[in-house]
């Protein structure tokens, strides 16, 4: 009887010792980080989650074919070059390359030609 009652006291030990670090490592995954951004769906896209400050620096006030957003790409000094994820957008005259930096100021001088700019 007292092999059985070892063995019983080890493995109730290992349960409570695995059952501890499972919740301790739970608590502070650094696959939870505690700044985790707000998270939304890519718009056409269900399922796919993205953060809202990708997407607000990923898509064009309007298309690259409206005659303001040419002129106002036109206005872009070198658009393309710099840091960030670099991000094709298609036109007419061939594909537009755009930072997210790129992306933000060409909204702001579409808004500022278009006259309704905050």
């Amino acid at each position: 009887m007292g092999f059985l009652n070892r063995l019983m006291w080890r493995l109730g030990f290992l349960i409570v010792m695995a059952v501890t670090i499972r919740l301790v490592g739970g608590l502070f995954s650094p696959a939870h980080p505690v700044n985790q951004p707000e998270m939304t769906e890519w718009p056409g896209n269900p399922g796919i989650p993205v953060s809202r400050a990708a997407i607000r620096t990923s898509q064009l006030a309007a298309p690259l074919d409206d005659p303001l957003m040419q002129q106002a790409l036109a206005s872009l000094p070198f658009h393309g070059d710099g840091p960030g994820a670099k991000m094709t957008y298609r036109s007419a005259e061939g594909p537009v390359t755009l930072t997210p930096n790129d992306v933000a100021e060409l909204n702001n001088r579409y808004h500022r030609l278009k006259g309704d700019a905050p």
